[in-house]
């Protein structure tokens, strides 16, 4: 074989092997690329859920309302699961409506869902009570004129036989019916839902709960 074929062959085999390294790497981009845009859409409709249940309990014209929402402890990425976060932000304007804001985070798919966000009157009285019974404060954010609070939920960490729910309630004092109506939303860790604090909105254990939604 002549330098000349050698060379040729080489050169051959060189580009046939810069093919199949370009090719591998054009669809691990496009694999890579489908699946943030799965896991961003299977967050999404997680954060969909939870915000369309706020707008849901908010716009109703019935004057106490509870909705109950159970968090699966994972979302579908691609042919597997991935553990998740949401974060609910409660934005309360000196100037404007107030403002939930819904994102879902998933761990493994490193992806982040757009804000899913609800409208309201800023007269409603809003309390967010995390896993442990606190009501959250609300904290103002610097240089700015708004003041926010922010109830995460972590569903992928809870262990069984334990579920984790979510509870949003609204309703306004029977003692003081002027008053503007309230709004909970209420994340919860038990074994079934009747355990959690705030669920039965008149029955429940909460003082707090009581106090703005019953007759005392």
């Amino acid at each position: 074989m002549r330098k000349s074929q050698i060379e040729l062959w080489m050169l051959s085999k060189f580009a046939i092997l810069f093919f199949i390294l370009a090719l591998a790497i054009f669809l691990f981009t496009v694999s890579q690329s489908e699946k943030s845009g799965l896991c961003s859409v299977e967050a999404g409709s997680q954060a969909q859920i939870i915000s369309n249940s706020i707008s849901n309990v908010l716009n109703n014209p019935i004057e106490d309302q509870q909705l109950v929402v159970k968090l699966p402890s994972a979302i579908t990425l691609g042919s597997g699961l991935s553990a998740y976060l949401v974060n609910i932000t409660y934005t309360n304007q000196s100037a404007g409506p107030s403002l939930i804001a819904v994102q879902a985070f998933s761990n493994t798919g490193n992806c982040v869902s757009n804000p899913q966000t609800v409208s309201f009157s800023s007269n409603v009285n809003v309390n967010f009570i995390d896993v442990n019974g606190d009501n959250l404060p609300l904290s103002p954010v610097k240089n700015t004129n708004i003041n926010q609070m922010v109830l995460s939920a972590n569903p992928s960490f809870v262990s069984l036989p334990n579920q984790f729910f979510l509870l949003v309630i609204k309703c306004t004092s029977k003692s003081k019916p002027t008053l503007p109506p309230y709004l909970f939303v209420i994340t919860c860790v038990q074994t079934k839902l009747s355990l959690c604090s705030g669920y039965g909105i008149y029955n429940t254990n909460n003082l707090l709960i009581n106090k703005a939604c019953g007759f005392s």
